[in-house]
């Protein structure tokens, strides 16, 4: 274990900054540093996931030491940070349902502990669209361990994630700029940052026509239905029973992620650790889950596993609304574009369903194990669900878009030539 003074941390910091491949010695002088925060946070994220429970039932709660790579990223792109003044080494992420709870969650911690810093960024307005609260907390005034507390809605953390997703598939650096709206999504990202029903209608045209130009929705449904079958099929066939609080998720290019399951600290790290001299065109990341199931891990962890985010939905209830809206106003041309667009979505989410059906019945024909084919029943369950709420929200469209179709001859006439046109598209 590397044993360290302010100075040894400082000068680590100023040889990771200075070595072009970071040396044996540097990583494994990192890597101690890091585990180093690993008693301190576990303490502190233990009080506050009961606590963060308590305040809201459904509250996820998990936490993860920096990435090797994140901190050595970070001395490059602020050359003047010390690495011991990085507070974010070690770091618990709380989700809540609403702001009211955000604030509860924030003064429980306030008076418990030492807070050295607190960034407010649902006062303090960001042009980016970026809202979560920020606190940088020791267990006693002094402590030499500094732990970042994020607390933030579940809609703010799934806009989170959205931007950190754009910029790992377009190649895009939207997160870390400073000039946020000049990006290619960095508009999208500020229009989306706000609740969909307050987004006046050509606002959102503007995000529908940058998901249509670039081939967002598609780019990402497609990923995500890849990953969901082979995340979820190592989630119910290695994992769901383990009752496992450690993950080591392992992310390749052009792959799917690889999540190996842990019941404690030291053999996930170890793993971690090894993972990442091995791999060198590999993302690694550890974390720890209060609660661990499947459900949280996708929302915790979207912008890494890439199964599922609430954008898709939103796509939809958008678009939905505009064609909506273009009827209304008898804009006929806005009408068979964006009916267009839905058609294809409506088509891509069928073809995405038969292919999570196939890997159900995939799994019932190889699998002679009572538990995991109990498990995957319940897969096969969660799917019925969900095609159910597909086809209840179908029908709620339709008859919305049946009640607002114009009486007038003309306008009728029109308007059923754009359903067959639309009908014939897409077979």
């Amino acid at each position: 274990m590397f044993s360290f003074s302010k100075n040894q941390i400082r000068q680590l910091g100023k040889t990771l900054r200075k070595e072009t491949i970071p040396s044996r010695d540097s990583l494994e002088k990192l890597q101690s540093y890091r585990k180093s925060f690993q008693k301190p946070i576990s303490d502190i994220f233990s009080d506050l996931s009961i606590i963060s429970k308590k305040v809201y039932t459904e509250s996820i709660a998990s936490m993860r030491l920096k990435r090797i790579d994140t901190i050595i990223h970070k001395l490059h792109r602020f050359n003047k940070m010390e690495l011991d003044r990085m507070w974010d080494v070690a770091g618990c992420r709380f989700i809540m349902k609403n702001e009211r709870q955000v604030y509860k969650l924030s003064r429980i911690i306030e008076n418990k502990y030492f807070v050295k810093k607190k960034k407010d960024y649902y006062k303090e307005k960001q042009n980016s669209g970026y809202k979560s609260l920020h606190l940088y907390i020791r267990e006693s005034s002094d402590s030499p361990y500094t732990i970042e507390v994020q607390i933030r809605t579940k809609k703010d953390h799934n806009w989170a994630t959205l931007v950190e997703i754009t910029d790992l598939l377009y190649d895009e650096d939207t997160k870390e700029t400073n000039n946020f709206e000049t990006t290619k999504f960095g508009k999208f990202h500020a229009l989306l940052s706000n609740n969909i029903e307050d987004i006046p209608i050509k606002q959102k045209k503007a995000i529908i026509n940058t998901a249509v130009k670039n081939q967002f929705y598609n780019t990402l449904s497609s990923i995500f239905i890849k990953n969901y079958i082979n995340v979820r099929n190592q989630w119910e066939n290695q994992i769901r029973d383990k009752k496992s609080v450690f993950f080591v998720i392992e992310i390749k290019n052009d792959k799917s992620p690889v999540i190996k399951s842990f019941n404690g600290y030291e053999e996930a790290e170890n793993e971690y650790f090894n993972l990442y001299i091995k791999e060198e065109n590999s993302n690694v990341l550890l974390i720890h889950l209060a609660n661990s199931n499947y459900k949280q891990i996708s929302i915790a962890y979207s912008n890494y596993i890439l199964t599922m985010h609430t954008f898709v939905d939103d796509f939809i209830l958008i678009i939905q609304d505009i064609i909506i809206q273009s009827l209304v106003n008898r804009n006929f041309i806005a009408l068979k574009k964006y009916l267009m667009e839905y058609a294809k979505v409506i088509k891509q989410t069928e073809m995405e369903l038969e292919m999570e059906y196939k890997a159900i019945s995939d799994n019932y024909l190889s699998q002679n194990n009572a538990k995991i084919t109990k498990n995957i029943r319940m897969w096969e369950q969660e799917l019925g669900n969900r095609i159910n709420k597909i086809k209840h929200e179908q029908n709620k469209f339709v008859k919305q878009l049946i009640s607002k179709k114009p009486n007038n001859f003309i306008y009728s006439f029109i308007f059923k030539r754009i359903i067959l046109s639309v009908a014939q598209k897409i077979k």
